[in-house]
């Protein structure tokens, strides 16, 4: 129904009062439109203009079909391009006073994407007010929206269309994302069971094209998220709501992109870390699952550099899971409750996050995470302590019965633990602390290791039940072959093989003892080992006895281990030595007591006359002729020479080696039960020591841990 005011043909113009369209329909039904109503409508034909005092339409419905090809079927097809030689006619120019529409039922079907996605729209209200195509002008648009089942927008804006501008104050309330996750290709195997978002705030657009410039700034939230594993159906991350507000946005394609961010609040974030049955971590499926052509050309322009700044983001009523499927029977783990802030973030490589964060593991022992970090720079720096304390170890039994073959009955462990990365590299400092680790009975299996577990154990642990130990750990994290979990197995390993092969070096480490002197100078480590004696003594030295005396500090404070005595001798040096004692015994008992200085000599003679040889009196018997045909007077031996004589006639064996070995090893077990206060019990003498695999002599005491 068309009410005409005028019309004038010649002059190419018309003038309706009205203009009503009722029951329109296209695309088969697809698109209705009950009524549409415009009102002081003017148009001029010569010179290309049209304008529209109000236009008003309600109760339409409106279906979009989007095919997989992503094409998308319009009632009105765009006119063919025109040739080149083909002289572009003159724009219309266009004005709309008012716009008005109410209750648009919009849906979108939409088949380019997997699985398919339909999107319905409720526009309950739309105003507009001088819309136009002139440039340089300004239409003011207010809109309420309804998006799928629960959600909102509201927007109250201007826009201007040439030159391209929006200023949009808008706010969107639960759209839901789970519609929207089909145009998501990565981690295809994440399922995003519920989720949606909201935001508040201003939105500003400008120019077009390279010259595009958007900004936003107010508040944005992500709620109710809830997701799935698809491959493990397992719960992967879920949270009440994670908002941000404060925040300011700005990005254009000739700058650099600006994100600051006042405040993020994280309440109840659900996260799940999970070791599956074949021994691979679900997050590692996941970035596997991402979607990707290997034969993919690189981005043509590198990546736009950032400004971003998130001055705070506090966490509320956390929750961290950790479930080990492969570890039979399994183990589960949470550190929860967990409460703090991470403040100064930055993507500023010279700024640090302090990071303070406390939780609870399994809901009992407290967590303490604490220190500086900075991931947003492009090149992570991470300064982080970790304290937890009194975690109970027989929740991790199944570990130990795998691993160590034996299960654990009781104790307690407490971290404290310090990583450091800068520049891709990781020193890290593990400090643990078990209280009263006892084992169970043994248990074979194939991944149980063939090291002396328990006696490393007993090694460890001193006199209150307790195992304190340093375990530093380093290495690249750009190693394609840097794993953790196995970095930290290996530093745990050699620990097991250090108790077979430098027991002592590893005991002395553990009690941290020293000399009477507070210095590690009498014998670190291997050194404590054994104590060496002078060739033919059982006499302790005094480096001797610094020795022992370390040993027995160590001892004292590991009451499960006892230490076995062997001694060791040397066939030449301590048998030349035992003949040279006796040889002296004689002397003195020539003459009945000590000898005082320089009487050796004479009572060595007195000895050599009364024991020498027959041989050397024919000697001395035996005259010399001079020249003139004279006898002269025997010549007189050396000292050294009568010494050399009567030695060859000293009978020392191996009985006196024996005796000499076992005096040195008495000697030295009753240093160890007498000053050392150690248990007899504690203390075996064993058989005489082999020669060591060296082949080198030695005269001492070995020790032996047991």
């Amino acid at each position: 129904e068309a009410d005409i005011a005028s019309y004038d043909p010649f002059a190419g113009t018309v003038h309706l009062n009205s203009l009503r369209v009722a029951d329109a329909d296209a695309m088969k039904g697809a698109w209705r439109v009950p009524l549409t109503e415009a009102k002081d409508l003017h148009v001029d034909l010569l010179k290309r203009s049209a304008r529209v005092g109000a236009l008003a339409s309600s109760d339409a419905v409106l279906s979009f079909k989007r095919e997989r090809d992503g094409s998308i079927e319009l009632p009105l097809r765009p006119a063919a391009n025109a040739s080149a030689t083909d002289t572009p006619p003159a724009s219309w120019s266009a004005a709309l006073g008012k716009l008005t529409l109410a209750n648009y039922r919009i849906t979108v079907a939409d088949a380019s994407v997997k699985p398919a996605a339909t999107h319905r729209v409720v526009l309950t209200q739309l105003e507009g007010s001088d819309l136009a195509t002139e440039k340089g002008s300004k239409a003011t648009v207010s809109a309420r929206l309804g998006v799928d089942k629960r959600g909102s927008i509201e927007v109250a804006s201007t826009v201007g269309i040439d030159p391209f501008a929006v200023d949009a104050k808008i706010d969107a309330r639960r759209i839901d994302l789970v519609p929207l996750r089909s145009y998501v290709e990565q981690f295809a195997t994440v399922a995003l069971k519920s989720a949606n978002a909201s935001a508040k705030g201003t939105l500003r657009m400008s120019g077009e094209g390279d010259a595009l410039r958007i900004a936003y700034s107010g508040s944005a939230e992500i709620a109710n998220v809830a997701s799935v594993d698809t491959v493990n159906h397992e719960d992967l991350l879920n949270w009440e709501s994670v908002k941000a507000t404060g925040v300011g946005f700005k990005w254009s394609r000739d700058a650099p992109l600006e994100l600051a961010v006042a405040d993020v609040a994280v309440n109840k974030a659900y996260s799940r870390m999970v070791v599956l049955p074949d021994g691979k971590i679900n997050l590692q499926q996941l970035k596997g699952a991402t979607a990707g052509d290997a034969h993919a050309a690189a981005p043509a322009e590198p990546p736009q550099p950032r400004n971003v700044r998130i001055d705070r983001v506090s966490f509320a009523d956390s929750r961290l899971n950790f479930t080990d499927h492969f570890i039979k029977p399994n183990y589960t783990a949470d550190v929860g409750d967990l409460n703090g802030s991470i403040t100064g973030l930055s993507s500023d490589p010279a700024t640090r996050g302090v990071v303070d964060l406390k939780g609870s593991y399994d809901h009992a022992s407290p967590v303490v995470i604490a220190g500086t970090i900075n991931p947003l720079s492009g090149n992570l720096f991470l300064d982080i302590a970790a304290k937890g304390k009194d975690i109970e170890l027989p929740k991790l039994s199944a570990y130990s019965a795998r691993y160590a073959g034996y299960g654990i009955t009781k104790g307690r462990l407490t971290l404290d633990v310090k990583y450091h990365v800068e520049d891709g590299k990781l020193q890290g400092r593990n400090v643990i602390l078990l209280d009263q680790l006892t084992f169970g009975d043994k248990v074979e299996g194939p991944d149980a290791t063939t090291l002396p577990v328990l006696f490393a154990v007993n090694l460890l642990k001193d006199s209150k039940g307790q195992i304190n130990l340093e375990l530093p750990i380093s290495g690249s994290l750009e190693d394609p072959q840097f794993k953790m979990g196995a970095l930290i197995t290996q530093v745990i390993a050699n620990l097991f093989k250090k108790a077979v092969t430098s027991p002592f070096s590893l005991l002395t480490a553990a009690s941290g003892s020293a000399g009477s002197d507070g210095s590690a100078a009498a014998g670190a480590g291997d050194d404590l080992a054994y104590v060496e004696f002078d060739p033919g003594r059982d006499e302790i030295g005094e480096a001797g006895q610094k020795k022992l005396e370390r040993v027995s500090k160590a001892l004292l404070d590991r009451p499960a281990i006892r230490i076995d005595l062997a001694p060791r001798v040397d066939t030449q040096k301590d048998l030349a030595a035992l003949k040279r004692a006796a040889l002296q015994a004689r002397v003195r008992a020539i003459k009945g007591s000590d000898l005082q200085e320089g009487e050796y000599p004479r009572y060595l003679k007195a000895l050599f006359d009364r024991e020498k040889p027959k041989r050397e009196v024919a000697k001395e018997d035996a005259t010399v002729a001079t020249k003139d045909g004279a006898k002269a007077p025997p010549k007189e031996l050396t000292v050294a020479e009568m010494e050399a004589l009567l030695l060859e006639r000293i009978e020392v064996g191996e009985g006196e080696l024996k005796a000499l070995g076992a005096r040195r090893a008495e000697h030295v077990k009753g240093y160890l039960v007498g000053k050392g206060q150690l248990p007899a019990e504690r203390v075996l003498v064993a058989a005489a020591a082999e020669t060591p695999a060296d082949g080198k002599a030695r005269m001492s005491v070995d020790f032996t841990l047991r």
